[in-house]
C-alpha cells in the first residue's frame, strides 16, 4: 500500500509468526582492509565449531576484495560490492552421507566477505555482516526497492505533515513499545545519540554520507525525532537513518562513555540491537551465531538461528548439487551457468539499482568525439552476454543508475563500427587505451571483450588489473593519479536516485567522480532535483541528466545490475527477487519449508 502522490509505503501490521527453526548463514570469503578492533571473547559453540573450522580452511587462498572506505561521498552507496549471501544447510559432523531428517533442524550458512573487526554497525562500514539481521532503521528499503516505514510510523512526507518549512525540517514518529534486546524502549533519545555518534569526529565514521547535511536531530519528545537540514534537499529522507545507508540506530544506555566514545565500548563484541536477531556468540575471525528475537516487533521470527562464517563459491555450489544446501543468493554471474542446469531449484533474476560501465577519464579522454566513436565501437550487448554468461539479458546501465526515473525515451550511442573508423582514423598510427579494473572475475570477462570490441577498430586495449585496495588508495592508487583511459566498474545506486558523486563538479576523484567529469549544467539540475517533492519535476530533471550524459560522453554504458538468487524447490519464503539486501532480513525471519531439510549425518 502506498499513500497518494508519494514514492513511499505506509507501514505494515505486525506479523505474528510461529515455529522453531535453525539458520546458518555464509557468504564468500574475502579479506577486508580495517583498523584492529578490541579482541573477543566466545565460548566454544558445540554444534556448529567442527564445521566451521572444516570451512575456514576453504579461506586460506582468497581473493582480495578490500573495501574500499576512503570515499567521502553525498549519496548513495560507496562500497565496491555488498555482502554476497549464500545460504546452506547442515553443521553436523560429516560422517556419511546427507540423509534426509525430519526431526534435525534446518540450517543455512552464509559466507562473509570479511569478518567485520567489530559488530558495531556504526563502525564496521558495511564490512561482513548486514546490520538489518539485528538492527533496526527508522525507513528501510523493502524488497520493491521502496522506502517503507521501520522503526517509524510512516515517512515523512509534505501530503503526511513529515516534511516542513519548505523541506528545511523532517519530523519522524515512532512505533511505542519497540523494546531493545536487553530489554529497555527504544526512544527520540536513541536516535539523537546515533546521530551524534555518527557525527563525532572522535569516532571516525567512515561514510557519514548525507549526515553532513544536517544540522541537529532534536527529541520533542520520547517518540518524536526532530531533524534540520542545512539546505533544502528531497532526497534525504530515503537515507538518513536508513537501511539505505546501514547506518541504524543503536541503544544510547550502551554506551556509558557518551556518543563521542563508542570504540572503547563493548558493543562492538556483544551489540544490543531491535532487529529480528540477537548476537549469541561471536568467536572472533571465525563465526558469529544469531539468535532469534522474540521479541521482535514485527513478529516472533520463524527461523530460530542464523550462524555466519567464511566460505568460497565453489565449495558452496558443490553443497547445493548435493542437496545439503537451500538457497544461493547474489551469486556472482561467473557461476551462474552452473546452477541454472541443476534440478529441484528455481532461479530468479532481478534487474536492481546498480550499474556496470566503463568510466572515462575525461582528462585523458578530453575529445568527445573520441569517446563517442569509442561507445560507438562497443556492442553491449554482446559484451553484456559474454561477461554475464547469459544471466543478463538486456544491457541497460542507465536504468540501474535512475531506475524509477529511468527514462527508455532517451535516445542512447548505436552500434556504428564505420562510424567509429572514420572518427579514429584507420590511416594513422595505432591508438591505445589503458583500460583498468579490480581482480574479478566478473571484471575479468568483461575487459576481455572490451579490448575484442576496439580491436576491430584499431584501438589496442591494455588491461591491467588492480586489488581493490590498491586500485582506491587515496595517494598511489591508478584512480588518484589519473593513469587510466577507461575504468570498469560496478557501482550500488539508490533504488529511487541519481548517483550525483560519480559526476558533481564538487566531487573529487577520489571521493567518487573517478573520471573528473565536470559540466554546470549537470549539477544546475541535480540542485534543481533536490528542490522538487513532486514526481513530475523529479521525471523532467532526470530525462535532462539523461540526455546530458548521452550528449557528454562521460563513460561506455554496459548493465544493469541484476540479483541472481537460486532457491531450492520446496522452501516456502524464498526470494522471488528482493531489490535491496536489506530487506533479505525479514525474508529469512519469515521463512519456512514445505518439506524437510536435508542435513549431514552418520
Amino acid at each position: 500500500m502506498t499513500e497518494k502522490g508519494s514514492r513511499h509505503a505506509i507501514a505494515d501490521p505486525p506479523v505474528r509468526c510461529a515455529a522453531t527453526k535453525t539458520i546458518l548463514l555464509a557468504m564468500p570469503c574475502v579479506p577486508i582492509s580495517a583498523p584492529p578492533s578490541p579482541a573477543s571473547k566466545g565460548v566454544s559453540a558445540k554444534p556448529v565449531r567442527s564445521a566451521v573450522r572444516r570451512r575456514s580452511a576453504i579461506c586460506a587462498t582468497r581473493d582480495t576484495h578490500d573495501v574500499h572506505a576512503g570515499a567521502h561521498v553525498r549519496f548513495g552507496l560507496t562500497v565496491a560490492r555488498f555482502s554476497m549471501l549464500v545460504l546452506l544447510i547442515g553443521c553436523t559432523p560429516m560422517a556419511g552421507p546427507p540423509r534426509v531428517a525430519e526431526s534435525a533442524p534446518s540450517q543455512v550458512i552464509v559466507n562473509l566477505h570479511g569478518m567485520p573487526p567489530t559488530l558495531n554497525p556504526l563502525l564496521a562500514s558495511w564490512a561482513g555482516i548486514e546490520p538489518s539481521f539485528m538492527f533496526s532503521f527508522l525507513t528501510r528499503i523493502d524488497a520493491a526497492g521502496r522506502t517503507s516505514p521501520d522503526l517509524v510510523t510512516t515517512v515523512p512526507t509534505i501530503a503526511n505533515g513529515g516534511i516542513v518549512d519548505g523541506g528545511r525540517e523532517l519530523i519522524y514518529h515512532l512505533r511505542h513499545g519497540i523494546r531493545w534486546q536487553d530489554g529497555p524502549e527504544l526512544t527520540a533519545a536513541d536516535v539523537v545519540f546515533t546521530y551524534e555518534a555518527i557525527t563525532s569526529p572522535t569516532n571516525a565514521v567512515v561514510l557519514p554520507g548525507p549526515y553532513d547535511d544536517v544540522s541537529s536531530v532534536a527529541a520533542r519528545d520520547r517518540y518524536t525525532v526532530i531533524v534540520r537540514l542545512r539546505h533544502v534537499d528531497s532526497q534525504i529522507s530515503d537515507v538518513l537513518f536508513s537501511s539505505a545507508w546501514s547506518l541504524p540506530i543503536v541503544p544510547a544506555h550502551a554506551f556509558p562513555q557518551g556518543p563521542t566514545h563508542i570504540r572503547d565500548s563493548a558493543f562492538g563484541t556483544a551489540p544490543i540491537g531491535s532487529g529480528p536477531f540477537k548476537v549469541e556468540q561471536w568467536v572472533h575471525g571465525d563465526h558469529v551465531v544469531l539468535q532469534r528475537n522474540p521479541s521482535y516487533f514485527r513478529g516472533r521470527p520463524k527461523l530460530e538461528r542464523i550462524v555466519l562464517y567464511f566460505n568460497d563459491w565453489n565449495p558452496s555450489i558443490t553443497e547445493f548439487r548435493t542437496g545439503a544446501v537451500d538457497m544461493l543468493l547474489s551469486m556472482p554471474v561467473s557461476k551462474y551457468s552452473i546452477v541454472d542446469r541443476l534440478a529441484d531449484q528455481t532461479t530468479y533474476r532481478t534487474a536492481t539499482a546498480g550499474f556496470y560501465l566503463a568510466l572515462f577519464n575525461m582528462r585523458a579522454v578530453s575529445d568527445v568525439r573520441l569517446r563517442r566513436a569509442i561507445v560507438q565501437a562497443i556492442d553491449t550487448q554482446f559484451v553484456t552476454n559474454g561477461a554475464t554468461r547469459g544471466a543478463v539479458r538486456s544491457p541497460k546501465a542507465l536504468k540501474g543508475m535512475f531506475n524509477a526515473f529511468y527514462d527508455s525515451s532517451v535516445r542512447g550511442i548505436a552500434l556504428d563500427r564505420s562510424a567509429a573508423r572514420r572518427t579514429l582514423g584507420t590511416g594513422t598510427k595505432t591508438r591505445v587505451i589503458r583500460l583498468i579494473s579490480d581482480t574479478d572475475p566478473d571484471s575479468d570477462a568483461a575487459d576481455v571483450l572490451i579490448q575484442e570490441q576496439l580491436r576491430r577498430v584499431g584501438v589496442n586495449v591494455e588491461i591491467k588489473t588492480f586489488a581493490t585496495s590498491q586500485l582506491f588508495d587515496p595517494v598511489s592508487g591508478p584512480i588518484a593519479r589519473g593513469d587510466f583511459d577507461l575504468f570498469f566498474t560496478f557501482w550500488w545506486a539508490l533504488p529511487t536516485y541519481y548517483p550525483s558523486w560519480f559526476f558533481l563538479c564538487s566531487t573529487s576523484r577520489v571521493s567518487g567522480n573517478y573520471g573528473s567529469y565536470c559540466n554546470p549544467a549537470m549539477d544546475k539540475l541535480y540542485a534543481d532535483s533536490l528542490r522538487r517533492f513532486d514526481t513530475t519535476g523529479l521525471r523532467r530533471d532526470y530525462s535532462a541528466m539523461q540526455r546530458g550524459i548521452w550528449r557528454d560522453v562521460p563513460f561506455v554504458p554496459l548493465w544493469q545490475y541484476t540479483r541472481i538468487d537460486v532457491c531450492r524447490n520446496g522452501l516456502v519464503g524464498c526470494s522471488t527477487g528482493q531489490a535491496w539486501p536489506s530487506s533479505l532480513s525479514d525474508q529469512w525471519a519469515w521463512m519456512d519449508r514445505s518439506r524437510p531439510s536435508r542435513v549431514r549425518g552418520p
